[in-house]
């Protein structure tokens, strides 16, 4: 998805995008965790000063992932806030001399050519707002170490092993 820099106005420029999973797919990568499992929209306002682009609007998308601990499917519904500035390449904010990255930094891309891909920009702030990692639930039991049995969906039959560095307080009786 390109915009060319002369398409956004004294105005500014509204785009109202329906976004398909298979592009959506496509932005994350092949390798991502995380898969659209249905359409997505893509609301912004492009406004130019000079040289740089300000964009902001928001991203609505559904994606799936498997939980981290459990393996079984998660859904989530994501609403992702859009603010960037893009400067063209090589006029950059330069970075602090400590090469501290600031609050300011976070909202920053670049474009060439006087064209702004948001394909990159919208998968940056994709990947801003997905969790770590996936979970089902905050409790969820996860899978059995030994026989992979899913602890939330029954109680596994392996024999409990004890931890040998905790096997004196088993005889310990509290009254």
């Amino acid at each position: 998805m390109q915009i060319q820099l002369d398409k956004i106005g004294p105005d500014g420029l509204d785009v109202d995008q329906k976004l398909q999973s298979a592009w959506i797919n496509e932005v994350l990568g092949a390798e991502a965790p995380f898969a659209a499992t249905g359409p997505g929209s893509l609301n912004l306002h492009l406004s130019r000063a000079g040289d740089v682009v300000y964009l902001c609007g928001r991203l609505d998308i559904q994606v799936s992932a498997k939980c981290a601990r459990c393996l079984e499917a998660v859904e989530l519904g994501m609403d992702v806030p859009l603010e960037v500035a893009l400067f063209p390449r090589g006029d950059e904010p330069k970075a602090a001399i400590d090469g501290e990255i600031s609050a300011d930094d976070m909202g920053v891309a670049l474009y060439d050519n006087m064209e702004i891909n948001l394909a990159g920009v919208i998968r940056d702030e994709i990947y801003l707002e997905l969790p770590m990692s996936a979970l089902c639930s905050e409790d969820c039991a996860g899978l059995c170490t030994h026989c992979g049995v899913n602890l939330n969906a029954e109680p596994c039959q392996c024999p409990k092993a004890i931890d040998m560095r905790w096997s004196a307080l088993k005889d310990i009786s509290i009254n």
